[in-house]
């Protein structure tokens, strides 16, 4: 289960959570009345070689279909249409 706590709290331990998240490597979640608002997760790897928007759309899962169809792809298709 994902710990979650109020934008206040998160306010207060801002620095605590970050090393929290850090060194456990888990995800937390923040609520604002009582409703989840925003996460704060460990950062994955940042790939300089490839533009924001793709580094962001890999983090979101988006090229996980890869894995399970490998050769269906060529690296000049994926660079063509994605970097």
């Amino acid at each position: 289960m994902m710990k979650t706590i109020s934008t206040t709290e998160a306010r207060k331990n801002l620095s605590e959570l970050v090393y929290e998240v850090q060194r456990t490597g888990s995800t937390v979640g923040i609520m604002r009345h009582g409703k989840l608002e925003a996460y704060l997760s460990p950062a994955p790897t940042w790939n300089e070689e490839l533009s924001d928007t793709t580094n962001m759309v890999t983090m979101g899962g988006a090229f996980d279909f890869l894995h399970e169809e490998p050769d269906r792809y060529t690296d000049a298709d994926l660079i063509e249409r994605y970097a």
